[in-house]
């Protein structure tokens, strides 16, 4: 990841700085009862309903889910309610377009038609011929080698057996732009 690349081997800027640790996902009952809470000490309404739906329309990354949460708080009236959230959500893309085309268009062809297929949905046959005829390269070393470094470049991340891209807000820009 990037943090390890600053922090730890030779050379890195912020080598012995710090203790490194894992943050772990957040359970969606927790994080959706700390959302309510917090909405409600905002003074503004999120059911318990609803403030799943944001957990997972964030992926359940708990730094995603806070900086949603915000965004439909800013949105809302007094109620935060899928209106809200999805509002929300088009703000941060429409904040982060230039970072995300940017980031896009750093990419080689080949990794960029990757992330294309993973915006549409994760996949756990990366492999697999319909997969590698999907993103137009000749063998499984190609995936292999794109895969590892859009990991490395934090774009991608494996969840289980998945592929997935790793942020929901470039997913929903990325998306925006495949139906332009």
């Amino acid at each position: 990841s990037v943090m390890e690349r600053l922090t730890r081997g030779r050379g890195a800027p912020l080598l012995g700085m710090g203790e490194t640790f894992n943050l772990e996902v957040v359970p969606e009952d927790e994080m959706s009862a700390h959302l309510v809470a917090r909405a409600k000490r905002g003074g503004k309404r999120l059911s318990r309903a609803d403030a799943r739906m944001l957990y997972r329309r964030a992926d359940r990354i708990p730094n995603d889910v806070q900086w949603l949460a915000h965004a439909a708080f800013e949105a809302a009236g007094e109620v935060i309610e899928a209106e809200a959230i999805e509002a929300g959500l088009a703000a941060i893309v429409r904040r982060q377009a230039g970072f995300f085309a940017e980031r896009f268009e750093s990419l080689a062809p080949s990794q960029q038609r990757i992330v294309r297929e993973l915006a549409r949905s994760p996949r756990e046959k990366v492999y697999a011929k319909a997969f590698l005829d999907a993103v137009m390269v000749a063998n499984a070393n190609a995936v292999t080698t794109a895969l590892r470094s859009l990991a490395e470049q934090e774009m991608v991340r494996r969840e289980g057996r998945q592929w997935r891209l790793s942020s929901p807000f470039f997913r929903a820009w990325l998306l925006g732009q495949l139906e332009s």
